[in-house]
């Protein structure tokens, strides 16, 4: 059923095929402009964007050890193919009080961040999380360091390194080796 409807839309020229890596479809942006708007009018959508989220925040935490493993390759280009989709779960968790959650991403996205030249949004969404209120000491470092690293690798020197300066006196007093490793970088 699932081949049919995939095979029926192609034909009609409302989604699309992309080539390369695993197979995946995308509607045009015309077609994914009228079902947000129809999505925002139903009243499952807080339902699906919850589910949503939890799917893209769930691939982030499993994308933590691959982006610091030789399958690292492999995990940015899932991380980019699914760009818009991680972003939209973080905006959405943030609009919905799951902060903590976002800076736990935060701390695993710094890395395709940085390598893949997503600085200012990385410092971007690190400084909007830091503004909510909720989180544990811990996360609050977490997000803290990684706005701290990303205004670093901005050249903006004096910020970067107060920020990781604060995150680093609460990685040491928790025993946070990676995150004392991260600030003193």
């Amino acid at each position: 059923d699932v081949l049919e409807l995939l095979g029926s839309l192609l034909d009609k020229s409302l989604i699309k095929h992309q080539i390369g890596g695993k197979p995946r479809f995308a509607m045009l942006q015309t077609v994914w402009e009228y079902a947000d708007e129809r999505l925002n009018e139903s009243e499952e959508a807080p339902i699906v964007r919850s589910a949503h989220a939890e799917f893209f925040l769930a691939l982030v935490s499993a994308a933590h050890e691959g982006l610091r493993s030789s399958g690292q390759v492999e995990w940015l280009e899932r991380l980019e193919t699914d760009h818009d989709n991680l972003r939209a779960a973080m905006r959405w968790s943030l609009e919905n009080g799951a902060a903590e959650a976002v800076a736990d991403a935060g701390w695993t996205l710094w890395l395709f961040w940085w390598l893949d030249s997503h600085l200012a949004e990385g410092r971007t969404i690190m400084r909007d999380t830091l503004a909510h209120g909720g989180m544990s000491e811990l996360a609050r470092a977490r997000g803290t360091a990684v706005q701290g690293v990303m205004a670093f690798w901005q050249s903006d020197y004096a910020e970067g390194v107060s920020l990781l300066a604060s995150s680093l006196e609460v990685f040491r007093a928790e025993g946070e080796m990676a995150g004392v490793a991260l600030c003193q970088l």
